[in-house]
C-alpha cells in the first residue's frame, strides 16, 4: 500500500510576507501581477476570501470586490526565499519518511 503526504499551502506567498510585514495582518490581501489588464490572482488571505475575493479572479474584478485591497507581486524577494527554505525543510523530511516506506519521495 503507498503512503502519500500532501501538503497544500494555498496562501504561502501571503503567508510569508506577513511574517516579514506585520502591518499586513488582518488586512485582506491578494498576490497577483500589477499592470496587465488581465492579471489573475494567485493567491489570498482568509481577509480577502471573507470579502468574496477568490483564487483566479481577474485583479480588477478583485479589486472593486473588495475596495482596500493590498495588492503583493508574486515573486517578491523574501518568497523566494521562504519557499526554497520550506522546500529543502520537505526534502529532509521525506528522506526520514522514506526509511519508513518503500516507495521513493518525490517533491513536486
Amino acid at each position: 500500500m503507498a503512503e502519500i503526504i500532501h501538503v497544500d499551502i494555498a496562501a504561502f506567498a501571503v503567508a510569508v510576507e506577513r511574517v516579514v510585514h506585520p502591518e499586513l495582518r488582518r488586512r485582506p490581501v491578494v498576490v497577483a501581477p500589477v499592470g496587465p489588464s488581465r492579471s489573475v490572482v494567485t493567491a489570498i488571505s482568509a481577509e480577502a476570501w471573507e470579502a468574496g475575493v477568490r483564487k483566479g479572479m481577474i485583479l480588477a474584478r478583485a479589486l472593486r470586490r473588495c475596495r482596500d485591497l493590498i495588492v503583493l507581486p508574486p515573486t517578491s524577494r523574501s518568497t523566494r526565499g521562504h519557499r526554497a527554505r520550506f522546500a529543502g525543510f520537505c526534502k529532509i523530511f521525506l528522506r526520514c519518511w522514506s526509511r519508513r516506506a518503500t516507495a521513493t519521495p518525490t517533491l513536486t
